[in-house]
Parts: C-alpha cells; structure tokens; sequence
C-alpha cells in the first residue's frame, strides 16, 4: 500500500490522502442508503401499503445518493491531483538525475516510467480500496445488528480472503522485481540496437539480433505472464468464494425468516451489506498486479534526494572565471567503474593556448575530455578553471564556460537556432553572427528552413558533417573560457576545415583555452603544446618539440629501410 509511507517524503501528499480520506467516509456512510432503504421498501411501506411512505423513502434515498456521488467524484479528482502532484515533484529530478548519471545502465534508479505507474495507480483509483478497508468494520457492524449469524458468516469470509490477498502478495513479491530486471534489459537492448542501426542493418545482424532481443523479451513476457496469473488464481477464488458467500447469506437469510427471527427485506439487506464489507479487499485483489508494480516504483522513486537536486538546480551564477586551466593529480577512470584509465597527473594551461591531444584509439582521449566537460567525475585530483574547481560547479555554470562537442554528436529535438542557443531565449542576430564568424552561416542557410529547420522527432535528418558543424557552433555559443573538441574536424569537407581553422585563431586570441582530441595532423600547424597519452602515460611538450621529435624518429624509419 503506498498509503502507507507517509513518512518523509510520503509526507508530502498528506493533504491529498486528508481530502480522499473525508470523502471516503461520506463515500462509505452513504453506502448504508441502500440497504436501508430496502429494509424500510420491504418491512414498512409493503406491510403498511403507504404510498405516501414510499415517495418519501424514495426522495430521501435519491438525494442522499447523489450526495453519494459528488463525494466519489470528489475522492477520485483528489486522487488525479496527487498524480499530478507526483509528476511535478519527481518528473523534473529524475530526468535531472538521468542526465547527470554517467553509467546509463545502472540498475534500480528510478526512471520515468516508475514515475508513470505510480501515477496510473492513483489516477485509475487502485488506491481507494485502501482508503475504504478501516469502514469495512462498519458494515459489519450492521450485519451483527440485522442478525449475529449474518455478520459472523461475513466476518469469517473476510478473514478467509484477507488470507488470500497474504498469499498473492508472498507469491508475488519476487516475481515483481525480477520482471521488472527483465523488461528493462530487454528495452536497453533494444534501445541499443535502435541507436546503432545503421551498423546492424548494413552487416546483416538484423535477423540474429532481432532474435536475441525477441529471446529477452519473451523471458520478461514469461515472468509478466507469471507475476499477473498469480493474483488473477487467488483473485478468481476469491470471487468465486464471495458470490458463494452472498448466497449463504441469502440462504441463511431465508431459514431465519421462516425460523421467524428475521424479515424479508432483512435478507436483502444483509446480502448488499455483505457485498459492501468485502468489495475493497475483492479490488485489491483485482488490480494487485498493478498495485505490486506501483509499490517497486514508488519505493524507486523514494531514493530519490529530490531537495539535493532541486538546490543544485537553484543556486548563485558563478562569474567569468580567469582563463587558466589547473589539473593537480589528476586521474580518470573507465566510465562507469573506478578502474584508472591512466596514472595521476599535473597540467597547467593558460588562455590563448591551443593543446592537442594524441593518443591510441582507447587511450583515454575521449574520456579526459568528457571529465573536463564534467559529465563524468575523475577518480582523484581536481580540475580548476579560474580557480575553481569544474566539478563543484553547477551544470548551468559549466554549459556557460565550457563549449564541448563530443565524439559522438547528438542533437536534440527542436530547431537549428535552438540547439545552438542551447535552447535559451535570445536574439537571432546573435546565434546568426556567431555562425557568420565560425564559417558555418553558409551551411545552415541551404536547409529547407534555414535556422528554423526543425531536426530531431519528426524533422530533418542531418548529415554527419552538417550535425558536426552545428555542435561547432553550440560549443562557440555565449561566453565560454575553455573549449574541448573531441575530433572537431572528421567528417567535415576542407572548406568548412579552413573555416574551422580561422575560428580556433580567434578563439585563441579571445584568450580561450583550447584543448582538441584528434587523429587529424593538419591540426598541429595551430597547436602550442601536444599533451601525448602513450605508454599508460601523460606528457606534456612544445608543439616544435613534438614535430622534432616526429622528424627525427620519421628520418631514422627512412634510414633504416634504406640499410634493410
């Protein structure tokens, strides 16, 4: 029941359980009108033949159910704005919280489809069963009042079904986590396929791949098929033995009238009593696979520090920091684990200074640069920009210092204008004068809508050159002290190269630090230093130092071939 965890954060929807509560007693009290009004139909007005009774008792019974039915409607809006509640208390944090995570596939965090299904719960009214269970007493009550044996027969056939709720819910509390491990690996996968297609489709992996997901997904269909067959079992008993129930209560009513300690309308009265007192439990019981569901994405969503996260969000704009770049025993990991990539080291760089890093493929390029841009965090050491350490900032201060453009770009839904200004609101003028001075204004005017094309869902689908150039800009955009390039220039012709060249002059004499991971040596003509990661080690030399040193080992290959 997620009623219940109304501690800490449950806290929160205290108000909303208060309104649903108020309604449910109104809900529940009203519930005795018809029962009562049978017995007054059957024992009163049939045995006085009193018309005038019958209109009155009819009047009385039809108002009282339409204050019966704004109170239901009034319980049921409670629960859909405790839904909506819900989603803009947690939405926000766990998207915040997806982003900044740097293992993707990390199990058991709360995503927003745990955020759905805690909402569905409430939304579909699965939760009111929970809210009319303490008035169950009541209706028991009224059982004993008509007759001591009516109201033990529904006493001992709820503790019966109370009993089997307790199995359904042993049997499957395992199975929920399970399916839910299985559902997630079979759509992680698929999500993989999707973002790699081009690659499985050209090399005729499509067939097998398919297969492998199809084996994924029919082993978290087998587990779903056994989490909702358990409670649909006990649930099918547990109607089966109700309606057995209500007819004892009917059959027992009849032997007690013609035992003349009884009347008619009594029989009719107990019966709907007795339907009333073991509804919430026999709804339980109907959606409890979705209720099993909702309590694992509502414990999941609980984990969630959303004041941390809503105070990184709120926090004091760090100003302009000092163009200088200070890493003091730095070291990276692999993403997603604390294995070293490579050993401690220290580096200084200042504005105006371009450094080009070089590597081995898999060496540690892309990660150092996705460390520095703050998506992931280093093992050890600190990098501090103007002073400060990059990875105490919030995201808002480092998107407005630091540009990136990562290896593999991705472009976000909107328009060209849009993701170049990072989707914040200012003039035109300015994105189109950044464009205009990087050299790509050309480029974006031939799309069909020029700075307006919409890319992404539903729009156009940019070359791997056009995407490139248009992360260029994005990185340009605002006022950033460092740029971090991973492989600025592979897929761009040499037109747009020159352009890009001529940019990274500017920025250098904008006093930026520039650090650029490539493969590409036209690059060094700009570079002032080479950072070189080989050896499972990090060294820092003068670009004329590099290309000496490049010359001479380049001269002893030639000199060896000639003696060989």
């Amino acid at each position: 029941m997620l009623e219940a965890s109304t501690s800490g954060k449950g806290r929160l929807l205290r108000p909303f359980f208060v309104v649903t509560a108020a309604f449910s007693l109104a809900v529940n009290i009203l519930l005795l009108v018809s029962p009562l009004y049978m017995l007054q139909v059957y024992d009163r007005v049939l045995t006085s033949g009193s018309i005038e009774t019958l209109i009155w008792v009819s009047v009385a019974a039809i108002g009282l159910l339409l204050v019966y039915g704004f109170a239901e409607s009034g319980r049921r809006q409670a629960m859909i704005l405790a839904s909506d509640f819900i989603a803009r208390y947690y939405g926000p944090a766990i998207v915040r919280s997806e982003l900044e995570r740097s293992n993707r596939g990390v199990p058991n965090q709360p995503r927003l489809s745990d955020l759905s299904m805690v909402q569905s719960y409430y939304q579909n009214g699965l939760a009111l069963p929970f809210f009319d269970l303490p008035y169950t007493p009541l209706f028991f009550l009224a059982m004993f009042m008509i007759h001591p044996i009516i109201g033990s027969l529904g006493l001992i056939g709820a503790v019966i079904l109370i009993l089997v709720t307790y199995l359904a819910e042993r049997g499957s509390r395992t199975s929920v986590q399970d399916t839910k491990k299985a559902e997630r690996y079979a759509e992680m996968f698929a999500d993989e396929l999707s973002r790699n297609k081009n690659a499985v489709v050209s090399m005729g992996m499509d067939a097998r791949l398919t297969a492998r997901w199809q084996g994924q997904k029919t082993r978290a269909d087998s587990l779903m098929n056994r989490l909702g067959s358990i409670p649909q079992i006990f649930g099918s008993h547990a109607r089966g033995f109700r309606m057995m129930l209500q007819i004892g209560a009917l059959g027992i009513g009849g032997w007690l009238v013609l035992q003349q300690e009884l009347t008619a309308g009594a029989i009719i009265a107990g019966s709907i009593l007795l339907g009333r007192a073991l509804g919430p439990i026999d709804q339980s019981l109907a959606g409890w696979r979705h209720i099993t569901k909702a309590r694992e994405a509502w414990a999941l969503l609980q984990t969630l520090d959303v004041e941390a996260i809503n105070e990184k969000m709120q926090h004091t704009p760090l100003p302009q920091p000092e163009p200088n770049l200070t890493l003091k025993n730095f070291q990276i990991g692999v993403p997603g684990t604390d294995n070293p990539l490579l050993p401690k080291f220290s580096v200084t760089l200042t504005g105006g200074e371009i450094v080009i890093i070089i590597g081995s493929s898999g060496s540690g390029k892309s990660t150092l640069l996705n460390t520095l841009a703050g998506t992931q965090a280093p093992l050890g050491g600190t990098a501090r920009l103007g002073g400060r350490n990059i990875h105490h900032w919030a995201a808002e201060d480092r998107g407005r210092y630091i540009g990136y453009v990562p290896q593999d770009i991705e472009l976000l839904p909107g328009t060209i204008l849009e993701n170049i200004s990072r989707f914040d609101e200012v003039d035109p003028g300015q994105v189109v004068a950044l464009c205009e001075a990087i050299g790509v204004h050309d480029m974006i005017v031939r799309l069909p809508g020029g700075y307006d094309t919409k890319i992404g869902l539903g729009g156009l689908r940019l070359s791997k050159g056009q995407s490139q150039a248009v992360a260029l800009a994005r990185a340009y955009f605002g006022t950033p002290a460092m740029l971090l390039f991973d492989e600025p220039t592979s897929n761009i012709d040499e037109l747009l190269y020159s352009r890009v060249n001529q940019s990274l002059q500017r920025a250098k004499e904008a006093d930026k630090i520039i650090i650029i991971a490539t493969h590409d040596p036209r690059l060094l003509s700009v570079a002032d230093k080479v950072m070189l990661i080989m050896d499972n080690d990090v060294k820092m030399i003068s670009q004329p130092d590099y290309l000496a040193v490049q010359m001479r080992l380049k001269r002893n290959s030639e000199r060896q071939e000639k003696t060989a």
